[in-house]
């Protein structure tokens, strides 16, 4: 209470003189710390020096754009820097012979037929939306032709007596109370069934069990 009255009764030149004596305090602080380095294992420690990415964005740190450490010169470098993440008209450019080098001939081979056809069909979507569509739409088919199969499979190819290919789907037993009544405990010779008991055909005496 008693700093906050002192500092209500300061002139402003005052308020600047002791906020600049501050500045100089941590100045003086910052200056006397000891740099320590950090040596972090990275992908690229086995390649040459000039194989290496290195950054290039100038202070990316916001301590590191403070007043006293950046110079009209290191503004204009960050200015230049930001303004050249802007992407302009004809970006993002497409490069093929760049797709040759991450893509290997197998992936090259299963993405030629939807890369030539949303080729084609840039003019009509536009060409900044090829990628967009590129990534979506065949995942989107593919799970939709994978869903069909799994459908198919589960309604026509039901594992059952007759064969022992084909899905079998069994339902968890549900949960009851002391007080509520259970269901009827199946026969030792009814289990795993598959649907013999509700068949067609080969009934009578003669196929009793």
């Amino acid at each position: 209470m008693t700093k906050d009255k002192n500092d209500a009764n300061l002139t402003e030149s005052q308020k600047k003189e002791v906020m600049k004596q501050n500045l100089k305090v941590e100045i003086k602080k910052l200056l006397s710390q000891e740099t320590k380095w950090t040596k972090e294992p990275t992908p690229f420690d086995h390649f040459p020096a000039h194989e290496k990415p290195f950054p290039i964005e100038p202070f990316p740190h916001e301590r590191h754009r403070l007043p006293f450490k950046m110079s009209e010169e290191d503004r204009q470098r960050r200015k230049t820097w930001i303004k050249s993440q802007e992407l302009t008209e004809r970006e993002p450019v497409r490069v093929p012979e760049l797709e040759q080098m991450i893509y290997n001939p197998i992936r090259r081979l299963y993405r030629g037929p939807t890369d030539r056809l949303f080729q084609a069909l840039a003019p009509v979507v536009g060409q900044h939306r090829v990628p967009f569509f590129r990534m979506i739409i065949p995942k989107l088919f593919l799970g939709y032709i994978g869903a069909c199969v799994v459908w198919y499979n589960l309604k026509y190819h039901k594992g059952d007596w007759e064969e022992k290919k084909g899905f079998t789907l069994i339902q968890t037993r549900g949960v009851y109370l002391p007080e509520e009544e259970k269901p009827r405990t199946a026969e030792k010779w009814d289990f795993a069934d598959q649907g013999f008991q509700a068949r067609k055909a080969f009934k009578g005496p003669d196929y009793a069990y």
